[in-house]
């Protein structure tokens, strides 16, 4: 049995390893992997494929599952292709967004269309549920199992194992003779990035980029947002415009020994791990100390979810703790996991330490607790200008919870501590000036960080002439950035259509990025028009979607050009609905549409690729 996942935040992954689990209790042969991680010219082979997809963004697969999408739209794949195949797709999504579950819903039927025969019909999780994911997962999962068993029946002499019975842990975890006690190594993390370096760089092996610059953009009391400069050099990378670069993050050490005392575990202790299951994914390396395994893989200042607390209660001692845990792990008890966990942002870490009478045996961790996830950024500059950097505008995270409690973004915190080359007094380069220094420094002896690149969601035009609408407030401003860039680096080589750029912030004494670049670009005419709101300079809240209406006519002739595209980045909060909504308006208004052939009209931009949008 082959249970394929395509996740964004591990929410999708973590049902498929409860699918992988179910079938490890019905004694069936089980892997799981990322869609990405599969050969699907291997699906023909295929008897029985689960598969649990997720939506991101505006109904785009996840960034694990593109490899294998892009492979099953393959116009030269035969219609019965997959006739030998049986498959059942779960999608997870939000119905507040229009392309509600969209990644699911095409996998599922480009399935059918391939020739495979569906087990159960696509279930469809939804966020938006009171009852979250769990209400419409529990029913697929009960009419699943009996399909499943009927294609591929178990040895009639096994009995299924009850999940009262802990299975065993999917790792097997043992003390290196002779290195307990001693401090962590650093022969453990160059053993982690040996693959480091090379053109066959990925998510498995990654190139450890060298800091070149990290600068405060936003005054002091403002958000913290950081201009961060990588060298690509030896790398053999190649990136465009538009592109992201992903980051492995660490956890800070400081709170991690916090979280090993609490739990009794020696944070000097070298071991090694090996796959105990063959649904087990695998691991980035397989010595470490436990303070690597717990910095550098286990996310534990993440928030749980319900199957962590269904295990963990299993080894509580304490009976009132026990009964507690096991409450938050049953569907029926979503609301008090909302409000105990969900809601207030609770973390592993806290958890753990709020049940002290719960101390699962070293290996379980790896069950209870997900890897750390890369995060990706959108390159903000331009490989004509900057062919061996990678430049990143990053907002740290944090905040405070409605219980009180502090909170903080781990690889926005984690590129925040990075440090750079020391500058030429000794000291370390300094960090605050947000204009000066943004094009790198002299490659020394900066920190380093595990990286990738990935294709990004905007991709300027291909005809220069081609006018450009940018819409990023906030970071969201990075990927034009890069666009404007390029641009600059044409300026003499071909005639360039117009670039305006809408900008938002709060105010233009505490977060207006990058502010001596844009004026310094019009004044070459590598841009054309800025527009900026400054959200709290006045009484009423001003954003990029007012200013976007207040010149109508202006964004009008743009938008109607034969040739013209539209980006959109930013957080996927209420911007990227209330500018479509606002250039929607423009297109009733000034171009005389009625809402349907407004409608009608920016379906067409999107169709032909020329209004892309990139949220997160």
């Amino acid at each position: 049995m082959l249970v394929l996942f395509g996740s964004q935040t591990g929410s999708a992954e973590e049902i498929a390893r409860q699918v992988a689990e179910g079938a490890v209790r019905f004694h069936l042969p089980v892997r799981c992997v990322a869609m990405d991680e599969y050969d699907p010219r291997l699906l023909p082979t295929e008897q029985l494929v689960v598969c649990v997809a997720s939506t991101t963004g505006e109904g785009e697969v996840p960034d694990n599952m593109r490899a294998f999408w892009r492979f099953l739209l393959r116009k030269d794949l035969p219609h019965g292709s997959l006739a030998s195949l049986r498959h059942a797709s779960f999608g997870l999504g939000d119905s507040s967004y229009p392309k509600f579950n969209y990644a699911a819903k095409r996998l599922h039927r480009r399935l059918e269309q391939l020739g495979s025969a569906a087990l159960v019909p696509l279930g469809l999780g939804d966020d938006q549920d009171g009852l979250g994911v769990d209400h419409a997962l529990r029913p697929w999962l009960s009419a699943l199992w009996p399909a499943v068993l009927a294609v591929l029946p178990p040895p009639p002499s096994l009995l299924p194992i009850p999940e009262s019975e802990t299975l065993p842990p999917r790792y097997s975890v043992e003390p290196l003779a002779g290195a307990a006690g001693a401090p962590p190594a650093a022969a453990f993390d160059a053993l982690r990035y040996t693959h480091c370096h090379g053109s066959d760089v990925s998510a498995r092996r990654p190139f450890c980029a060298r800091v070149l610059s990290n600068l405060r953009l936003t005054a002091e009391g403002a958000r913290e947002v950081r201009h961060l400069s990588l060298s690509l050099r030896g790398s053999g990378l190649r990136y465009a415009a538009g592109d992201a670069v992903a980051v492995q993050p660490r956890n800070p050490r400081g709170a991690t020994l916090d979280l090993l005392a609490a739990l009794s575990l020696d944070a000097a202790a070298a071991v090694e791990i090996r796959a105990a299951a063959p649904h087990a994914p695998p691991l980035p390396a397989a010595r470490w100390t436990v303070l690597e395994l717990f910095s550098h893989h286990l996310d534990v200042f993440g928030v749980p979810r319900r199957p962590f607390f269904a295990l963990l209660a299993r080894f509580a001692r304490h009976e009132a703790q026990r009964e507690r845990l096991e409450e938050f792990g049953r569907v029926e008890g979503a609301a008090g996991l909302a409000e105990y966990c969900t809601r207030p942002r609770r973390t592993y870490a806290e958890v753990l330490r709020d049940f002290p009478s719960a101390r699962p045996p070293l290996p379980y961790y790896l069950d209870l607790i997900p890897p750390l996830r890369a995060r990706y950024f959108s390159i903000a500059s331009s490989p004509r200008r900057h062919p061996e950097e990678v430049h990143l505008c990053v907002a740290v995270v944090r905040y405070q919870t409605m219980i009180k409690a502090p909170r903080f973004g781990v690889c926005s915190t984690f590129l925040a501590s990075l440090r750079a080359p020391p500058s030429s007094d000794g000291e370390s380069a300094p960090a605050a000036s947000p204009e000066e220094g943004l094009d790198g420094a002299q490659e020394e002896a900066g920190d380093v960080v595990p990286i990738w690149l990935r294709k990004g969601c905007l991709s300027p035009p291909s005809d220069p002439t081609a006018p450009l609408l940018m819409v990023g407030p906030g970071t969201g401003v990075a990927p034009f950035r890069a666009f404007v860039q390029e641009r600059e680096m044409a300026l003499g080589e071909a005639a360039l259509g117009e670039a305006v750029l809408f900008f938002g912030c709060r105010k233009r004494t505490e977060d207006y990025l990058y502010a001596s670049e844009w004026q310094a670009h019009l004044a070459r005419g590598s841009l054309n028009e800025l527009h900026v709101a400054f959200s709290r300079e006045q009484q009423h809240k001003v954003y990029v979607q007012h200013l976007m209406r207040a010149m109508g006519a202006k964004l009008w002739e743009l938008l109607s050009s034969s040739n013209a595209h539209v980006y959109i980045a930013g957080a996927s909060n209420q911007m990227p609905k209330a500018v479509r909504k606002a250039m929607h308006e423009v297109a009733v208004e000034h171009g005389q549409l009625d809402a349907a052939a407004a409608d009608a009209f920016f379906k067409t931009l999107e169709a032909r690729g020329r209004l892309q949008c990139e949220t997160w």
